[in-house]
């Protein structure tokens, strides 16, 4: 069985919604799916606070890293600077699985610009990512 794990970041202030719109609809999308607790399984974690290196840290200490094949990472303009500080503490705590960058600005980057910006990313898909997180390969 797959397993798929997703990790947002979210600034929601007081009174708003504490998922992002496109991330709860992936999660609708993906849970919905009928092959969804046969064929694969996908978990979130929606980081909310002011997001610093030992924030991500603490979070991640408290996964069970080697039950996910893939993390998917939900990444935004804002939040870019998180992105390889995270990637690296995921792998610092022994995740093995297949890094995937989701994001709507993957398509204003060529593919060397990326592989040289996030080296450590193994898949990134553009914009939508219910039907493409189906398709990854995460044999390991």
């Amino acid at each position: 069985m797959k397993c798929i794990f997703i990790i947002s970041f979210s600034l929601a202030r007081e009174g708003e919604v504490k998922i992002p719109l496109a991330i709860a609809l992936l999660l609708a999308y993906l849970k919905n799916d009928k092959r969804h607790g046969n064929e694969f399984v996908v978990n979130h974690l929606n980081m909310i606070k002011i997001i610093t290196n030992e924030y991500i840290e603490q979070h991640l200490s408290t996964l069970q890293l080697e039950y996910f094949d893939a993390i998917a990472i939900s990444s935004y303009i804002w939040n870019e600077y998180l992105l390889n500080p995270l990637i690296k503490s995921l792998r610092k705590a022994g995740f093995i699985g297949k890094i995937v960058l989701v994001s709507y600005q993957i398509p204003y980057s060529t593919k060397e610009e990326l592989r040289y910006k996030y080296s450590e990313v193994d898949i990134f898909i553009p914009g939508y990512a219910e039907k493409s997180l189906f398709r990854i390969n995460i044999h390991r």
